[in-house]
């Protein structure tokens, strides 16, 4: 079975990122895209996949949720999770591993509507203390997968027979993960 996935979003809460890109917008426009899973992997943070994940169920998109993790030995990567809850806690964590600088611009988070529920004081764009290494077995802890796709870049994800949903009909996370392995994507990218 494939499923057009894209699982390198971001939303304005990313820096550099279109003010207008509202979890509400990023998810209409990706229904008319015909996109059957999607994850918000917005820089250093996951506080807008809420309301991504409320949005997406509006259009039947299905959700994996996460961040672009930057690391102390800059490198980059996308740490998905297939639980919210999961995704927000290991976000809570990893948030704390960021450099105390406060951000050069206001940092908001949002819900399904565009309301501003708050905002994050840290600076996003910035590497973590955290080594890639010990991101990996963080990831693992809190039941997650690290992989890499570059930004708004379709993937056709080949999931074998043991299906895209789990019986509680969340993503199976070891399929997406066996899909990539299929894919011989590399798993982080360094930054310059």
């Amino acid at each position: 079975m494939k499923v057009l996935s894209l699982l390198n979003l971001k939303s304005s809460l990313s820096p550099n990122i279109n003010p207008l890109c509202s979890p509400s917008t990023m998810a209409k426009k990706i229904s008319q895209r015909g996109i059957q899973v999607a994850a918000l992997t917005d820089l250093n943070t996951a506080m807008n996949c809420p309301a991504f994940y409320t949005e997406c169920s509006k259009y039947n998109i299905a959700c994996l949720f996460g961040m672009e993790a930057w690391t102390s030995d800059h490198q980059r990567t996308l740490v998905l999770f297939s639980k919210l809850k999961l995704a927000l806690d290991f976000c809570n964590s990893w948030y704390n591993t960021l450099p105390d600088v406060s951000a050069t611009s206001r940092q908001f988070y949002v819900d399904e509507n565009g309301k501003i529920i708050g905002e994050l004081k840290r600076k996003l764009e910035a590497c973590s203390s955290v080594s890639f290494e010990r991101l990996k077995v963080q990831v693992e802890k809190f039941e997650g997968v690290l992989c890499y796709v570059k930004a708004d870049e379709e993937v056709w994800l080949e999931i074998g027979k043991e299906g895209l949903f789990t019986d509680d009909g969340i993503i199976n996370l070891s399929s997406v993960e066996k899909a990539f392995e299929r894919l011989q994507v590399p798993q982080a990218e360094h930054l310059p």
